[in-house]
């Protein structure tokens, strides 16, 4: 599942540094626009690859977020 949404958090990101660095400058131009837009950018201009950039670091909240509520599930009672 994270190695499906990952591409898409990558540019959700994106799009959130963007606006801060806009509102805070005020000149800059946006370089994204739109969810697909941000996507096929970062495809053409640092390859497709880049859209996995932060798998590593999702994984592990997976692992960490799976193995709290494996081992929690019977101590806390749900």
């Amino acid at each position: 599942m994270q190695i499906c949404t990952i591409p898409l958090d990558t540019a959700k990101v994106r799009l959130q540094l963007q606006k801060s660095a806009v509102a805070g400058d005020g000149l800059a131009l946006p370089e994204y626009w739109g969810m697909l837009g941000t996507v096929a950018t970062i495809g053409r201009e640092e390859g497709l690859s880049a859209l996995w950039k932060g798998i590593v670091p999702g994984l592990h909240r997976q692992c960490v977020f799976g193995g709290l509520r494996l081992g929690l599930y019977e101590p806390v009672g749900f």
